[in-house]
């Protein structure tokens, strides 16, 4: 019971001490004559158009110029094995080669699409609504980019050679699933 007390009473005396301590000024204080750095921030931003740096951005930017395909003609099905050769020779973690360079394999026996892949142009905004899963995957060919995201309300990717070579596209817009260890390719015709 006294050491509860004790301890009561070092711990109010520690307590007032520390909020006395608190109150206290030391030397001369002065009043603060610049701006606020937050306010000023807000308003330099608040003073550019937004909206035309980043159109320029994405002009200048040629990592944002997708690659074109021409439009379908007709509606068909086609199938792609996207084979890969090895650039280089693979090594396991003892340096012995497991895959020499040129060895030609079909990735699609060892890996499995997540998703559908969907290939439009800008023109193909209200097909692709009508057609869009909300588990897709939409790369486009043209057009802005960030305003067919808005429109699509998701996000877009931009058609890179790579890829194009890689699932051999042809026409916009297409569909790409993967059925077995092939590429199931549906080109769409569409009336604009």
């Amino acid at each position: 019971m006294v050491l509860r007390i004790f301890i009561t009473v070092i711990s109010s005396c520690l307590a007032g001490s520390l909020i006395a301590a608190e109150s206290h000024v030391l030397g001369r204080t002065y009043e603060i004559v610049e701006p606020d750095a937050l306010t000023e921030i807000q308003s330099k931003v608040a003073q550019v158009d937004w909206e035309t740096v980043m159109s320029d951005g994405v002009a200048r930017n040629a990592a944002a110029q997708a690659v074109s395909l021409p439009r379908a003609r007709e509606d068909r099905i086609r199938y792609h094995i996207p084979y890969y050769t090895a650039e280089f020779d693979v090594k396991d973690q003892n340096g012995q080669i497991i895959y020499p360079k040129g060895f030609q394999f079909n990735p699609l026996e060892h890996v499995r699409l997540p998703q559908r892949l969907m290939f439009i142009s800008k023109d193909d905004l209200a097909w692709a609504q009508d057609h869009l899963k909300s588990t897709d995957m939409v790369m486009i060919t043209s057009g802005d980019y960030r305003a067919i995201a808005m429109a699509l309300q998701r996000p877009v990717f931009i058609l890179t050679p790579p890829v194009r070579d890689r699932l051999s596209l042809q026409f916009v817009p297409s569909i790409v699933t993967q059925e077995g260890s092939t590429l199931r390719i549906e080109e769409h015709s569409i009336n604009l």
